[in-house]
């Protein structure tokens, strides 16, 4: 059985010393900043996953933006915070160059093996002056020590455990 919302939130307490999603805010802030004044903003949430609650934060600001999200698994189409959901590789987009005015992706840089191609293709599909944003996890949190140092089916118990069955796939993490 999954562990409780309460207890997640406090655990992540416990683990994050600045406490919870202080970067989120930040992260929104600039994002709002790097649309401000635009008309119907593209935005690229790469590697968005089932939901992007930051996207739903900058919407919330009443940021004018069309929202496309890639990632290589399904779940993007069960996003209700993107307009656009595409499967693909985020190193191999098919976007048009010079098409996207920010770029956001979170906690999505760890589980890359080859991060350089991903930033190569980032970069072609950037107008100019578009700004990307990345948060991963510290590699110093205790539970990202953890982690390096257990197998990747130890990893997908936990999760199991803790989100349930549908939080139990766990992408490899390389750093």
């Amino acid at each position: 059985m999954p562990i409780s919302w309460e207890w997640h939130h406090r655990i992540q307490d416990w683990v994050k010393p600045c406490g919870r999603h202080k970067w989120g805010d930040d992260a929104v802030e600039r994002a709002c900043q790097v649309l401000a004044g635009k008309d119907q903003a593209v935005v690229l949430d790469a590697g968005c996953g089932p939901g992007s609650w930051i996207i739903r934060r900058i919407r919330d600001r009443g940021v004018s933006m069309h929202v496309i999200g890639i990632d290589i698994d399904q779940s993007c189409f069960d996003n209700q915070d993107i307009d656009e959901a595409k499967i693909a590789s985020i190193a191999e987009t098919t976007l048009a160059s010079e098409s996207v005015d920010l770029v956001m992706s979170g906690y999505v840089f760890e589980h890359l093996d080859d991060p350089d191609a991903v930033l190569r293709e980032l970069h072609r599909v950037m107008k100019p002056g578009a700004r990307l944003i990345v948060w991963t996890p510290n590699r110093w949190n205790p539970v990202m020590l953890l982690s390096s140092v257990t197998s990747q089916r130890i990893h997908v118990l936990l999760r199991s455990l803790t989100w349930g069955p549908a939080g139990a796939d766990n992408a490899p993490t390389y750093y």
